[in-house]
């Protein structure tokens, strides 16, 4: 009886446009423009683009070539500098006072000058960097030949050769912006994938007064729960797979650098065999959460304005994972239900499988998933619930 009522609902469910449109449809949707943004922005700016800087009309013309001089730099004289970047003109503005570099050379005064930009332009902060840096050079090779002038040796001006090397083999900021794209991609697939059917079996039916039907046929409300709660977590489990493979195609057809990041050689099928398991009971789980919001509202839009806050709730630890490494994962981000799959997803990308780790990850997600469904079981037996008001 389980089964026919599982069948039933799920096949109701992909009857429902909407559902395949939500499970389906749009996380593809939200996997390309996030690929696209990370791949195209991030991992692969364009070299050839400058930064337009506007500088104070009254800098001498030696100032503005050095300016010129710089990498990217595109430098134009200005009545009023700041206004220009207000305006979107230009990405920085510089005010120097005349015969700015002429000043710095002859080391007599302190020359001050004065740069504008906004931080949350990622251009802004590239041209800004750029200059500070040309700025820094410029004060090393003035103090240089300054000492060399008055013929004290001080051997070479950069001491240091800074040699940096990424932790993993592949190229790290490729497989860093993977990882954190993937994980959120498939939580978001699995929770938006059973939300629809998971509104519409409880609140739905309680709205459309079709709940009190279905209790009057012979299938006890264990089996109906059961039942239900099987085909929301299958919607949820489908949406997740549907994220990982399009997901997989979209990098591995659309993207020069981010798919160097998937090559897992031998071990590929391990871990996407331990990512389909921990979205599976990461589905289970989520489709138990659905039900008891679903069953605690009286009608459809009530549910849905539930679910908002829900969603937020369960990102959060996607927000407090970002600038954790994957070597300082510890043995509690894989005993925080919704955290643990979050933190061994973002483990898996990096080719890392700890069979310890796997372990906590399904053993404490089975724990709170018994608990989830034991709570949406009770409240199902409950006519206040399943009836409303």
């Amino acid at each position: 009886m389980i089964w026919h009522v599982y069948k039933k609902e799920l096949t109701d469910s992909f009857r429902d446009r909407k559902t395949i449109l939500l499970s389906m449809f749009i996380p593809i949707a939200m996997m390309l423009a996030m690929v696209l943004v990370f791949e195209n922005l991030l991992i692969d700016p364009k070299t050839d683009e400058t930064y337009a800087v506007a500088i104070n009309a009254d800098v001498d013309d030696r100032t503005l070539e050095w300016f010129a001089s710089l990498a990217k730099i595109d430098p134009y004289r200005a009545d009023d500098p700041d206004q220009e970047v207000r305006d979107g003109n230009a990405v920085v503005s510089v005010k120097a006072e005349p015969g700015f570099l002429d000043s710095v050379w002859r080391m007599q005064d302190i020359m001050e000058i004065r740069l504008l930009a906004d931080r949350g332009s990622m251009k802004g902060v590239s041209a800004l960097e750029t200059i500070k840096s040309g700025l820094g050079e410029l004060r090393e090779h003035v103090v240089f030949e300054r000492l060399v002038v008055l013929s004290v040796s001080i051997g070479p001006t950069h001491p240091i050769r800074i040699v940096e090397e990424e932790l993993t083999a592949a190229d790290g900021q490729s497989l860093h912006l993977t990882s954190m794209v993937l994980p959120f991609l498939v939580i978001m697939a699995v929770m938006v994938g059973g939300q629809s059917s998971a509104v519409d079996l409880f609140a739905g039916e309680k709205e459309r007064k079709t709940m009190e039907a279905l209790l009057m046929t012979p299938v006890s409300r264990s089996a109906l729960i059961l039942a239900k709660w099987l085909a929301i977590a299958t919607l949820g489990f489908i949406s997740g797979i549907v994220a990982i493979v399009g997901f997989i195609v979209i990098v591995n057809t659309m993207t020069e650098h981010m798919k160097l990041a998937l090559n897992f050689g031998d071990q590929a099928l391990n871990l996407v065999a331990s990512a389909l398991a921990s979205v599976l009971l990461f589905a289970m789980l989520i489709a138990a959460i659905q039900i008891i919001f679903s069953l605690f509202a009286n009608n459809f839009k009530e549910a849905q304005t539930y679910f908002g806050p829900i969603m937020f709730i369960a990102l959060l630890p996607y927000f407090l994972l970002m600038g954790v490494g994957v070597n300082e994962l510890q043995a509690y981000h894989f005993l925080i239900p919704v955290m643990n799959t979050f933190a061994f997803l973002k483990e898996l990308m990096y080719g890392v499988l700890s069979p310890v780790n796997l372990a906590l990850t399904l053993l404490s997600t089975a724990a709170t998933v018994a608990v989830m469904y034991a709570v949406a079981a009770f409240m199902f037996r409950k006519d206040k619930w399943v009836l409303g008001k």
